[in-house]
């Protein structure tokens, strides 16, 4: 029986790259970032009147806890009356994952805050506020 060196390694390299494909393409792929990101919304006043001026602050933490830097958010807010056209704003980031935006709700009931947009790393994220009353 003869042993042939340059085909045992060409199988060698083959099974590698088989392995490293399946890897990239399934069971090694990582969770995606934004099931690790936290949001904390702060409106002020916390229960504007209807054509206040409100602020918004959407704080953005990581897993450990970290400031999420480098996102581009656009922030919607809905009420729950039908026929309403949603109110759309754009965040700025500030320092330490603080994204803030000027809100001015134009109907006194129940409205909800949806940020979407896109991390730094490209994926792409969308959190939902518990709720904001307007009066």
């Amino acid at each position: 029986m003869s042993y042939d060196r340059s085909a045992t390694q060409a199988l060698i390299r083959g099974a590698a790259i088989a392995l490293l494909l399946a890897c990239s393409t399934a069971g090694c792929e990582r969770e995606p970032s934004d099931v690790t990101v936290a949001a904390s919304w702060h409106l002020d006043p916390t229960s504007p009147e209807s054509h206040e001026q409100a602020r918004l602050q959407l704080i953005l933490r990581d897993a450990a806890g970290h400031a999420v830097r480098g996102a581009r958010l656009r922030v919607e807010a809905h009420m729950s009356h039908p026929g309403m056209a949603p109110v759309l704003v754009e965040t700025r980031e500030q320092p330490d994952g603080v994204y803030t935006a000027s809100l001015e709700l134009t109907m006194a009931g129940n409205w909800t805050l949806v940020a979407s947009g896109t991390l730094a790393d490209g994926t792409v994220i969308t959190r939902t506020s518990a709720g904001v009353v307007v009066r």
